[in-house]
């Protein structure tokens, strides 16, 4: 245990410094590729498994201590990306940081894998006072018809394709 304690210590961090959550917000919407974390460090994009598909680990949006949002349960099948959850913080919702998140991890999933799709297939528990179909349609993004066996219902999922990215 102290091994790691000690591991953890010695990995060099991400610098931070003190802005307002109005910098934070700017600096993220104009390069959000440059603030994907995972787990308080750098994001890192593993090899592709082409033949069975692959997940990838949750994003976390974070610029100077400020936490804006996530994206989680994400996997690569295909040509097609599913995210399971895309949470914006309260805070920050309607300011742009939800669309800047799906729009550069879809140009960095679709250069680094052959994504072409994305399949948002929401599991927030507050789904509809969230609004998240209407972000989903405000991208571009079109609903799928409903598996009554899969979705809860009036609750698609929703199709984003490379041309609307």
């Amino acid at each position: 245990m102290l091994a790691k304690v000690l591991e953890w210590i010695s990995k060099p961090k991400l610098p931070t410094r003190h802005i307002s959550l109005d910098e934070a917000v700017a600096k993220f919407t104009s390069t959000p590729s440059a603030w994907f974390l995972c787990h308080g460090e750098e994001y890192s994009w593993p090899d592709p498994d082409s033949t069975h598909g692959f997940g990838l680990s949750n994003v976390n949006a974070s610029v100077h201590g400020h936490h804006l949002a996530d994206m989680e349960v994400l996997y690569v099948q295909g040509s097609t990306l599913t995210i399971g959850h895309l949470g914006v913080q309260t805070h920050v919702v309607q300011r742009g940081v939800g669309k800047a998140l799906v729009k550069a991890f879809a140009k960095e999933v679709g250069h680094r894998y052959g994504v072409s799709r994305i399949v948002f297939a929401e599991n927030a528990t507050n789904y509809h006072q969230k609004g998240y179909g209407k972000f989903f349609a405000r991208i571009g993004a079109t609903a799928l018809p409903i598996d009554p066996l899969r979705h809860k219902p009036n609750r698609p999922d929703f199709e984003w394709l490379e041309a609307n990215w």
